[in-house]
């Protein structure tokens, strides 16, 4: 269905349903009460729609100025238009939620209902196929920077570590959409097999880059930490500081990680412990019985290691 045939179909609706309830406030009700509420309830929802879609159309078209700028800009501006473009989608996205929500709860509706559930499956199929770009380029630039704090100069480490928890934070709001979007579709009927072993395969593959980011973070931090003289150093517990921040933040998004891996069915218990072992912090999402369980082990291999 072609798009201006689409909104053709929206606008007889819209119209279809003025029509409709300037004659129900008019005449002398023939309907029973049910009827009329039915048919205002098909106008309210008809407004909502249309609202919406043309909310998604004003988006889109931000979205794409915003990239035609950022495209002539770098440094500071190109990173402040490319968190507009960021916020952009965000909204978008939370758009694509709310007309899933009220196309799967309104009643039949006709052609004109199920134009606008087509119209929407496409959009949202579109947008899986922007989320899985816009996760391999974050992955990306993710890695980077792991390895400019790793081996870079100090220059490079500072600038590394000041731009980490953007990424990463954009990192984990793109899982969490790539999430919701499979729940969209899979509220409109839409076959997300493929699609969701793919995200499934992305998620075990940065379950494990996070789980060696962590040692490797655990593993500065300790180096820092045991340092001679460290508690009146005052740049080396700055330097403490930020790396435990870094620590921090490596570990949260390792949870939110296998928190949506749990969703697959996966054992994510060895996952888990590495979040414990790494940050010390036991908490009720992440400690479980075989998480548990792999902590005393591990408790046990440390002891004997001490005796021997």
């Amino acid at each position: 269905m072609t798009l201006d045939r689409y909104r053709a179909s929206r606008i007889a609706w819209l119209g279809f349903g003025l029509a409709t309830s300037l004659v129900l406030s008019t005449v002398v009700p023939v309907q029973p009460a049910r009827a009329q509420e039915d048919a205002v309830e098909q106008l309210s929802t008809a407004q909502q729609v249309t609202e919406l879609f043309e909310e998604l159309d004003e988006r889109l078209q931000k979205i794409d100025r915003l990239k035609s700028d950022l495209r002539k800009e770098e440094g500071p501006a190109a990173a402040l238009i490319r968190s507009q473009i960021i916020e952009q989608q965000v909204k978008y996205r939370r758009d694509l939620s709310k007309l899933t929500e009220l196309l799967t709860e309104a009643p039949d509706g006709g052609l004109e209902l199920e134009d606008s559930r087509e119209e929407l499956g496409k959009r949202l199929e579109a947008d899986a196929r922007q989320l899985e770009t816009d996760l391999d380029g974050q992955q990306e630039r993710i890695r980077e920077l792991l390895t400019m704090q790793d081996s870079g100069s100090a220059e490079d480490k500072a600038k590394a570590f000041e731009r980490f928890p953007v990424e990463l934070g954009y990192a984990n709001r793109l899982y969490r959409a790539s999430r919701q979007n499979l729940d969209d579709r899979r509220a409109l009927g839409l076959d997300v097999s493929k699609d969701a072993a793919k995200l499934g395969e992305r998620l075990r593959r940065r379950a494990e880059l996070g789980s060696g980011a962590l040692q490797e973070s655990k593993k500065r931090v300790d180096q820092i930490a045991k340092q001679p003289g460290v508690e009146e150093d005052a740049e080396a517990q700055k330097q403490l500081a930020r790396e435990r921040e870094h620590l921090g933040l490596l570990a949260e998004s390792q949870r939110l990680t296998v928190d949506l891996l749990d969703e697959y069915g996966e054992n994510t218990a060895d996952y888990r412990q590495g979040i414990i072992s790494a940050t010390g912090e036991i908490s009720d999402d992440i400690l479980n019985a075989e998480v548990a369980k792999g902590l005393a082990e591990e408790s046990a291999d440390d002891a004997l290691s001490w005796l021997k």
